[in-house]
């Protein structure tokens, strides 16, 4: 499965990353939102692992335009600590699949949220 990822933490993109490689994925990764966009556009990904809360664009105008620019069939999977019902109806407006709160989430949980998201044969 090819799987993006867009988050400004350093340790926490790394650790994601060498989770999902681990596991058998190819990663991309991108440290703000207007990097993520440019990998979007060049590439095809099956899941797009998301943070909200980034330096230069940030998650939910990534998805404004990944939403207008691109009209996307993949997973997005917004991962953030910022959590609110208001922030759930946004992205789920904008196209994203799943909002998971990075707090309350285990490597292994996180695994398994971004494996059901795409069917065995596509893996």
């Amino acid at each position: 499965m090819k799987i993006l990822i867009i988050e400004d933490d350093h340790a926490l993109q790394d650790a994601y990353s060498y989770l999902l490689k681990l596991k058998g994925h190819k990663v991309a990764s991108a440290f703000d939102g207007k990097e993520g966009l440019k990998l979007a556009r060049s590439s095809r990904y099956d899941v797009i692992l998301l943070d909200l809360h980034m330096p230069v664009m940030d998650g939910i105008e990534f998805l404004k335009h990944y939403k207008k620019d691109l009209k996307p069939t993949t997973n997005v999977i917004v991962f953030s600590n910022m959590a609110s019902q208001e922030i759930d109806k946004t992205v789920t407006a904008l196209g994203a699949s799943t909002t998971l709160l990075k707090s309350s989430m285990t490597p292994a949980s996180l695994l398994s949220v971004i494996e059901a998201k795409v069917p065995t044969k596509n893996k």
